[in-house]
């Protein structure tokens, strides 16, 4: 597999993405600039930022957001984890979208319940299993029509929902304020997914052991895309 990450001059620039797939897999990876369009040996797609850098640099980021709708009408893999989920609802490529609440700057650990077992992000792992995550979101919270809510709810584009230790949901949990308590979602697709984790911030850290950033890189990593 050969997997592409987006390096986006803000934030960690992707760069905590780079260690993780390298710690957890020997898959080969190729770090793109926003100047660069993405090839096709590219396999699947891993975003973590973006979203604001592109808000404010359109005329520069234009090459890169243009490969990105390309990459997806193609049926290949894109996950979003924080920020990169954002983008990618800004591209119109994952339902939804982010709105601006300055409230929302958001470092912190949550707790994620598996809404639909079979995607990229959750095939390996146990359905009944409650997630423990790294978040990072600066100042946005995601929201969705209620016509939105009722389509991805028939079609299983949920994936995940921000919940308690114990698997209940319930407003507490929801420490971004998303909307109905959201914390994943795919395309009708299934090849676009969105996270509001960032599970690779969880390589620098010092409680790493107490996360389950691992479980979601084993299950995208063994993800067969050919």
């Amino acid at each position: 597999m050969r997997i592409g990450i987006v390096i986006f001059p803000d934030l960690d620039k992707g760069l905590n993405l780079v260690k993780s797939i390298t710690q957890y897999s020997l898959a080969s990876i190729k770090q793109i600039l926003p100047d660069e369009k993405i090839s096709s040996d590219i396999d699947m797609l891993l975003i973590s930022n973006g979203f604001r850098w592109v808000q404010a640099f359109q005329s520069e980021s234009r090459s890169i957001t243009e490969s990105i709708i390309k990459f997806a009408e193609l049926g290949k893999i894109i996950i979003g984890f924080g920020e990169g989920f954002a983008l990618l609802c800004h591209l119109g490529i994952l339902p939804g979208c982010f709105r601006k609440d300055d409230r929302m700057a958001i470092s912190s650990i949550g707790y994620f319940k598996i809404s639909n077992a079979y995607s990229v992000l959750t095939h390996r792992i146990d359905r009944n299993y409650i997630l423990k995550l790294p978040i990072l979101m600066y100042g946005y919270t995601y929201y969705a029509s209620t016509e939105e809510l009722v389509g991805m709810r028939q079609q299983k584009q949920i994936l995940f929902h921000f919940c308690e230790s114990n698997g209940r949901l319930t407003s507490n949990a929801n420490i971004v304020s998303s909307v109905d308590n959201i914390a994943g979602v795919s395309n009708l697709e299934g090849n676009v997914h969105g996270l509001l984790a960032r599970p690779d911030m969880s390589i620098n850290s010092i409680v790493e052991d107490t996360l389950d950033s691992r479980i979601i890189f084993q299950s995208l990593l063994s993800w067969n895309v050919l």
